[in-house]
């Protein structure tokens, strides 16, 4: 059996080939799956992110979305990867120092702000369970101090119900430089510098310290053994 013949379009080949490509763009492509993150707050670290201040609540699945709907600038510290000259050589540019400098003192600290890693909730005072997502629970920490300056948003982390992840923000802008200063004095030159984010990386704990653009900035410390993902986006 012969096939019907096929219409001549010779003539509406421009006219069709416009057509086809305004429909091509009329078209939006589905939407892409996105990753799945402990949505604390609006200071990015890795996939977990700082809590709103004291009263404003737990975020459920709607708040989720509005931080990862930021603009990537304003929530990721490690944009200025992008920039970052050895990022196509895959080398780390490295202090002098550093590898006797933070590798031996985050990994004698086995954790930051007096508490170590692999412990479990009842080991520390005045948590209040902020929210949990699988094996990750979040918990509000009472107010901490680091080398004599205030610090908020004390989160704590808890994976498999070990300590997992220490998260902080400075509570005032004018002592970013001066924490900065006191990381370094502390634990030697950091590892790692790009734009205004310093990381120190031990073999088994790791820290990362942003400055934004606001003024405003925080911290991250990651234990290895215990969130290989997390200690991966450091």
């Amino acid at each position: 059996m012969r096939s019907p013949p096929r219409p001549d379009l010779s003539g509406l080949g421009p006219l069709f080939a416009f057509a086809l490509a305004w429909l091509s763009a009329c078209v939006e492509p589905p939407p892409r799956p996105r990753p799945v993150e402990v949505p604390i707050g609006e200071y990015a670290v890795g996939t977990l992110r700082l809590p709103p201040p004291r009263g404003a609540g737990p975020q459920g699945a709607g708040a989720a979305s509005s931080p990862s709907g930021a603009k990537a600038s304003d929530r990721s510290p490690d944009k200025g990867a992008e920039r970052d000259p050895t990022a196509a050589t895959g080398e780390s540019p490295r202090a002098p120092g550093a590898e006797s400098g933070p590798s031996r003192e985050l990994d004698l600290k086995g954790g930051f702000l007096g508490a170590t890693f692999g412990s479990s909730p009842k080991a520390h005072r005045g948590l209040v369970q902020f929210e949990k997502r699988g094996e990750a629970v979040v918990y509000r920490a009472p107010e901490r101090s680091y080398g004599g300056y205030a610090l908020r948003d004390v989160t704590y982390v808890f994976k498999r119900n070990q300590l997992s992840t220490i998260l902080f923000a400075v509570k005032s802008p004018n002592d970013c430089k001066p924490i900065r200063e006191t990381l370094t004095r502390e634990l030697g030159a950091p590892e790692r510098v790009v734009g205004e984010t310093s990381l120190w990386r031990g073999e088994r704990v790791g820290l990362r310290f942003t400055v934004r653009g606001s003024g405003t900035c925080s911290a991250v410390v990651q234990s290895k053994e215990l969130d290989r993902a997390e200690w991966d986006a450091l």
